[in-house]
This record gives C-alpha cells, structure tokens and sequence, in this order.
C-alpha cells in the first residue's frame, strides 16, 4: 500500500484542471477585472516569468519590484497563470495565517533538528504574521480583512489533551515568547459555550485574512506602479521550458500562447512545481483539502468577544495521528449570522486519507477530507448536523445552494515538511547550460513552494525573501520597509528552508506517506 502511494504522489503532477470546483471566496471576487486578465505585451522578451499568481508568486513580485525600485532598477516582468488569477491554494484556503506552533515545533524535533534550529524555524513561521499585518495597514489594504487574534483548539479526547499538552510544554522551552495557554473542560465550556464533549482546549496567537483580497491588493498595486514594466496573462500554461541555442536570452517558456524569452523564471506553483522540475518528483506532491459553507438560520457558532473565538481548530484523533481541522465564521451582519466556513483535517505530520494523497485534480471537493468535521462540529457547539443536505421544502434551491458550497484545494506537501527556496540548479531542472557564460551566472531558475500546513506566513515571507535574492540585495542593511522583516537576508530567514543538492538528497515523501489515516 505505501509503495503505491508513494508511486502516485511521485508521479507528474500535471497542469492544473480546466473544471475546478467553485470556491466560495472566487464567487464574488473583489476585483473581478483582473481575474481573467490577460495584457498584451510589447515583445514576447522579458526579463523574468513567474509562474503562478497566488500568495507566494505576489510575495516574489511585490519584494522583488521593490527590491529593484530601492537600486532604480526596473525589469520586465510577466506573469503567467494557468487558470484565473490566484485560483488556486489561494483562491480555495482558509485564511490562517500561522498554523499552529506547538504541532510544527513537534514535527521539527521528530525529523532530527537541533531544538535550538527548530525553535527559530517555528519563530519565523509564527512570530512574523506582524509583517503582513503592517502591509495591510500601511497600504490601507482593507479588503485584505487581515486581523490579528487567537486560535483555539477543542480536543474531544483526553488522550488528545495530553499530548497536545507535552507539545506545548516543549514548546515553551526554547520558544516562550508564543503565549500559549491549555484550557480544561471545564474552563473551556464556560469560556467559549461548547458542550461536555469537549475535554480541554489550548490557545495561541494566530490571524487571518482574505488570502484572494490580499494578493488582489497587490497585483493591483504592481500593475499601476510599473504600467510599462508588469504584465499579467491568466490561461496562460507553461507546458515547458528550453535552453535555446541563440544565448541573447537564456530560456524560452513554451506556453499555450508562444513562446516568451526571458533570462530569469520563477516556480511559484506550490504543489504543481515537480511538473516542469524534475529534480523534486518524489520530494514534493499534491495532496487534494476540502472545504466547505454552511449557513443555518439563527446560529452564529464563531464570534470575536463574548467568550466564543472568532476561528477554531477542532482535534480528531485517530490511531495514526492526529489532524486538525479548521472553522472560521464570518462577522455577524444585520441580515443574520455570518458564512461558517470548514476546512479538512490535516497536519504537519500526515493525517490526510490516503485516497486524497499524490492527488492533483481539483475538480473532485475532497469530500472524504471534510466529513470528519462536519460530524464533529455539532458535537462540539451543538445545533444541528451540518452534513444534513436536506431543505426546507419553502428554500430556493439556488440560495441554498449558495450557502452550501463544497470545493477543494490542492496543498504542496515536501517530504520534510518544509518549503523549497531558492535558486535551482541544472541536476533538480534538468536543463543544461554552459557554465562559463557571463549570462549563465547573471540568470537562472528559482522556486518557493511546498508550504504544506505552514500557514499564510511561510508562504509570503519564503516569497518576499526570494523576491530579494533575485533582486540581489540580500546583504542589504534594510528596516522599516512594511511586508518584510529588518535586517540583511541571512538575519531573519531560516538556512532550512534553501533548496540545495544535499538537502534533496535526504528528502523522501515516505515520512509523510506512513503517517496517512485510512480512509478505505
């Protein structure tokens, strides 16, 4: 069974599906001009192409654009996006901004890191969100939603309890800044209104933001700043990638649209990267989560003040491991409660049912993935099943419908948990070139992808500090620049995270394979 697993997850990832399945927040998206926007361009000759158009390719632009602005520097850069703009993990997540610290910390330790490694690791992941957070408000950003608060999970074990406990007791060792705090079943009946089921809770500072608002903000804002210089084609796929002969320019991206040469091309395709990079087939794969939305008349589960959180995470143990699914409500409103939204259970360590695992076609919901907390949440609040389809017979079927949305998403899972940054190199693309030429040193491939369950902030700052080493100002002594931490490259961004030849030497999706539940 393992061997064939690892045999699909280790297989091409293919390009994304023409017939994904309708994401709640790509329903009504806030600027629905650039969603399908495709720019003419004045040559097909650009500097740098970045493939893909969510959260991580936004970090890479914004950081690298203004990395160049800093030197008075401009490049042309092009965008190119196989479906519609960030229509991907973007378009299709939750909008958690950290992950949870004790779990990523745990895993860290598990895989032989240093503690002393693992706890900045962790520091990076979930001590940074401030950076986004001062983006949005910088920017003025309000349909980013970016908010900062606590996450909380409900164990129904105690069993659960306690090993969450010894996590976070690790945790606070060599990372007590995180403010933790472990609830019994009594504190957290009374303090956030759930049932007897539960046995105990544990909060953390987490936030969150509309992932789709957010990056749309920045697409926004590169397309009005550098009109001359940035450009941005949707259905647009890279099919692949050549080392031409004539070395004016050092590839061609042969695309569904020509050709279009260019020097520098950036990987920003999360669990599609092993596609058109060889190198990380069996190292990096798709692993296919699901959400879904519910509305029911009168309930509002999820609220900010009042003792009930305004997200949760709901821990479902099972004889392999345990995964952690998400919920989140939006703000109550004057016509009623908000949307609650669910996310399927996964975590840092596995925990998604085999059948989904090595999966890369969005156009299934991942049913299997989200059933688990559909049966969970009323236990947990109580009110009535969310997995109960039926309606009032008086009910449109559209409106119903629109509340009632299920979609997936396909999540970029490495074999050490841990997304690969950096620049490529010709054994992990497998395009050849002549090392002694001026243009070979002064160009390349680069990648940020495999973010897994590290939440929103892996993915933007693992993009932001690529952005600045294809700028070339990594040793710059910068501070105060909103989106970014202080401080040279090396200071803040963890050596972990850099792809390398040895690194993928050691990496293996087995680790993830053997701690999948069993869903058949």
């Amino acid at each position: 069974m393992v061997l064939n697993i690892l045999r699909r997850a280790s297989q091409l990832s293919g390009y994304p599906v023409d017939n994904p399945t309708r994401s709640f927040w790509l329903e009504d998206p806030p600027c629905p001009e650039l969603m399908n926007l495709k720019m003419d361009m004045p040559s097909n000759l650009v500097d740098i192409v970045i493939i893909g158009s969510g959260m991580t390719a936004a970090a890479v632009a914004f950081s690298m654009m203004r990395e160049y602005s800093r030197h008075d520097k401009a490049p042309r850069v092009v965008v190119l996006e196989a479906r519609g703009l960030s229509s991907g993990a973007t378009g299709r997540h939750d909008g958690s901004i950290n992950g949870a610290p004790h779990e990523l910390f745990h895993q860290l330790i598990l895989m032989d890191h240093e503690p002393e490694r693992a706890a900045d690791i962790v520091r990076f992941a979930s001590e940074k969100p401030c950076a986004i957070k001062k983006l949005c408000d910088s920017k003025g950003w309000d349909e980013a939603q970016c908010c900062e608060g606590d996450a909380v999970e409900f164990f129904l074990t105690e069993a659960d309890r306690k090993f969450a406990l010894e996590k976070v007791l690790n945790l606070r060792q060599w990372v007590p800044e995180i403010q933790t705090r472990m609830w019994s079943a009594e504190e957290a009946q009374k303090e956030f209104g759930v049932r007897r089921r539960v046995k105990g809770a544990l909060t953390y500072p987490d936030g969150r933001l509309y992932p789709l608002g957010f990056v749309t903000c920045v697409w926004k804002e590169l397309l009005e700043k550098y009109p001359q210089d940035f450009y941005i084609r949707t259905h647009t796929t890279v099919l692949s990638i050549n080392t031409p002969r004539d070395w004016s320019y050092r590839y061609e991206a042969v695309t569904t649209d020509g050709i279009i040469r260019c020097n520098n091309i950036v990987h920003a395709t999360n669990a599609f990267a092993s596609q058109l990079v060889p190198g990380l087939r069996g190292k990096l794969t798709g692993s296919l989560g699901g959400m879904v939305t519910r509305k029911l008349p009168g309930i509002q589960y999820l609220k900010s003040g009042g003792g009930r959180p305004s997200w949760c995470s709901i821990v479902l143990g099972d004889k392999v491991g345990r995964t952690h699914s998400r919920a989140a409500q939006q703000p109550e409103a004057s016509e009623g409660p908000g949307i609650l939204t669910l996310g399927s259970g996964q975590s840092f360590s596995g925990g998604w049912p085999r059948s989904l695992f090595g999966v890369w076609d969005d156009s299934q919901t991942g049913a299997a993935a989200t059933e688990p907390v559909l049966g969970a949440f009323p236990r947990i609040f109580g009110g009535p099943q969310l997995d109960d389809d039926d309606d009032d017979d008086d009910e449109d079927e559209d409106e119903s419908q629109e509340r009632n949305l299920a979609w997936s998403g396909v999540v970029g899972i490495s074999g050490d948990i841990l997304p690969f940054v950096g620049r490529l190199n010709v054994l992990q693309t497998n395009r050849t070139s002549e090392p002694q030429s001026e243009l070979i040193r002064s160009s390349g491939e680069y990648i940020a992808a495999g973010f897994g369950c590290g939440g929103t902030t892996l993915s933007w700052l693992s993009g932001t500090a690529l952005g600045i080493q294809i700028a070339g100002t990594a040793m710059d002594e910068v501070e105060g620049i909103p989106g970014r931490p202080d401080g040279p490259l090396m200071t803040w961004f963890p050596r972990e995270l850099c792809i390398s030849s040895r690194r993928l030497q050691d990496v293996s999706l087995e680790y993830i394979v053997t701690g999948l539940s069993e869903d058949d």
